[in-house]
């Protein structure tokens, strides 16, 4: 054997433990931005009002800022939360605290290929402690120099609770079928 030599062990493969995927999350509610009891708005926001597509007629699709400063907030129960809105060629930076605390900042500029994706999770969280929690977006009217725009675009929440699913036939998107 010389040092330019590799021995390969021969193994018998094994096979690792099953990993569920978000075992008991259920969704909960879907709550519209156009629920004026549950979003709490500050500042400039407004109603976007997306043109027909396909002979469809225009309609109000979501809450939109741009400005730094303007904030939306949701307060929930449950375990879990996701925030929608859009992903977007004028799409800009918001940072997100959950009960008071920041937890990051997020970036809805997207224009891929000319593609852009409307009532998509700009924001998400699962494994709270079950209970009362609040989401706060605050417009940061920043944007990645590509962007047209510093906009921050909302169109509803979903909630999730731990709960024993239903049917296993229903399934998360992402989650393989059985089928």
């Amino acid at each position: 054997m010389s040092e330019n030599d590799l021995t390969i062990v021969k193994q018998v493969p094994a096979a690792p433990a099953l990993e569920v995927s978000f075992p008991n999350v259920v969704p909960d509610r879907k709550i519209s931005v156009f629920d004026k009891e549950a979003w709490t708005f500050t500042g400039n926001w407004k109603t976007f009002r997306r043109a027909g597509w396909q002979g469809e007629k225009p309609r109000d699709q979501s809450m939109v800022a741009e400005q730094a400063g303007d904030v939306v907030e949701i307060g929930f129960t449950g375990t879990g939360i996701s925030i929608n809105g859009n992903w977007i060629r004028d799409g800009g930076k918001a940072d997100v605290y959950l009960d008071g605390k920041i937890v990051r900042t997020i970036d809805t500029y997207y224009f891929y290929n000319n593609q852009e994706h409307d009532n998509v999770t700009i924001w998400h969280v699962t494994g709270l402690a079950d209970g009362r929690h609040t989401v706060k977006l605050v417009v940061k009217g920043e944007k990645k120099p590509e962007s047209s725009g510093t906009k921050i675009y909302i169109t509803r929440a979903i909630t999730y609770k731990t709960a024993p699913k239903k049917s296993e036939s229903i399934k998360f998107t992402f989650e393989k079928s059985n089928s």
